[in-house]
């Protein structure tokens, strides 16, 4: 069976709505991260780098992961043209997820994995201290979002992502509606809002004098 999104790779950013929702993402990222020269950023589950690449002139080096090598051969081609020497790709197919990386983001990849709690648990832990965990998903629908494409999650509660944040020692900094998806659904308009969810590493207590 052909991987979905390799088979849509090449067309992915022909899709206007996909654009304006990774740059607004990507704004109100700016806007409650301080990013800076030293860091390192990952984009998570990339696809053709839509979010991230709003960063690249803005960060030390940016490591765009993902387990569609159709999306990373895009990405490998926007690398390549737009001339940047601080970005490179990670195939998660093949590869560990390490780190420590400053900031990881990811827009709309969470739903489509299974178990989702263990992910966002390797993401913090693939975080430096204090680093940022800047998570975009869709909130909870009766499953309309997606008419051809069966996934494991039809959104998620905000609660419950806050709530496990809280649970992988990472504060919420943030938690709001980054955008809102208008389709039409059997005909009828529908509005899918998109939450964008900040959570900043802790620092680990020192241990107790004895």
């Amino acid at each position: 069976m052909e991987n979905y999104f390799d088979v849509h790779s090449a067309t992915w950013d022909a899709n206007r709505d996909r654009v304006e929702r990774a740059n607004a993402i990507a704004g109100l990222i700016r806007q409650h991260v301080p990013l800076g020269a030293q860091m390192r950023l990952l984009e998570f589950g990339c696809g053709t780098g839509l979010l991230g690449f709003n960063f690249l002139s803005e960060v030390g080096h940016i490591s765009f992961a993902d387990t569609s090598a159709g999306m990373l051969e895009e990405v490998h081609k926007k690398i390549a043209a737009s001339g940047a020497s601080n970005a490179g790709t990670l195939d998660l197919s093949q590869n560990p997820l390490t780190g420590p990386y400053n900031v990881i983001c990811s827009l709309m990849t969470l739903h489509h994995i299974e178990d989702h709690r263990a992910q966002l648990e390797a993401l913090s832990h693939a975080l430096a201290a204090d680093g940022y965990l800047c998570l975009c998903d869709l909130d909870s629908e009766d499953g309309s979002f997606h008419s051809r494409e069966v996934v494991p999650h039809n959104g998620f509660a905000r609660s419950e992502i806050e709530s496990i944040f809280r649970d992988i020692q990472l504060d919420v900094t943030l938690s709001t509606t980054g955008y809102i998806v208008r389709k039409e659904v059997a005909g009828v308009p529908r509005e899918f809002p998109v939450f964008l969810i900040i959570g900043k590493k802790r620092h680990k207590p020192f241990p107790a004098l004895g």
